[in-house]
């Protein structure tokens, strides 16, 4: 993590943001060819048990907007 993250400070605000939407969009493209009864099918993960499309967008999504927000208080602090 230390080493990715030195790489990223001399980047701009723009080449960021490109930089997540261009990994979102690979995410993204990948979740559309997985079959419905996969993202249906009940999933457990951390001792919770959810479909297995919630899943994919708590660790997706909502845990990577953490990491972003925690970089933003990093930056203004």
């Amino acid at each position: 993590n230390a080493q990715t993250l030195a790489s990223m400070q001399a980047l701009t605000p723009a080449q960021l943001v490109a930089m997540v939407e261009t990994n979102y969009g690979k995410a993204i493209e990948w979740v559309e060819t997985v079959p419905d009864d996969q993202l249906s099918a009940n999933k457990t993960f951390a001792q919770m048990t959810m479909p297995a499309s919630e899943l994919l967008a708590n660790i997706g999504v909502l845990h990577a907007n953490h990491h972003l927000y925690e970089a933003a208080l990093r930056v203004a602090f």
